[in-house]
């Protein structure tokens, strides 16, 4: 069942990665934006929804947030919820490392201090490196 909700809601994500214009970085909160002004088909859209609230058990699409291009298209009610996720955050660092790795932006050698000054006092030699080999 996931690899088929994975698959109803790549097209959004791709879609979504390939927009040129209009990308904003959220300050404090997100801005909201309609799917429409995204580029995405809001009745597709609707039609992933729902079919991954009629699959997803009680909490069902109540804290998904869907952003493209940095605008949020969608916020269920209970979004701020928040869960102990134990290590998975480990996946998604890594792969937002590879990616950065991969367009030269930093090295796995770079120091994690270079770019986050408050790591200086205790982490200096900390490096991307070790993030990935945790």
């Amino acid at each position: 069942m996931s690899s088929i909700l994975a698959i109803l809601l790549f097209p959004f994500i791709l879609y979504c990665n390939k927009l040129p214009s209009g990308m904003i970085f959220p300050k404090e909160e997100w801005q909201a934006s309609t799917p429409e002004k995204q580029g995405i088909n809001s009745k597709k859209m609707k039609v992933a929804l729902d079919y991954l609230e009629s699959n997803s058990g009680h909490n069902g699409n109540k804290e998904l947030a869907i952003i493209c291009n940095g605008y949020m298209i969608y916020e269920g009610e209970n979004v701020d919820s928040t869960h102990n996720i134990w290590s998975c955050s480990k996946t998604f660092t890594s792969t937002v490392l590879g990616l950065l790795v991969d367009d030269k932006v930093i090295s796995l050698d770079s120091k994690a201090a270079d770019f986050e000054p408050l790591l200086k006092t205790f982490y200096s030699e900390v490096s991307y490196g070790n993030f990935v080999t945790l």
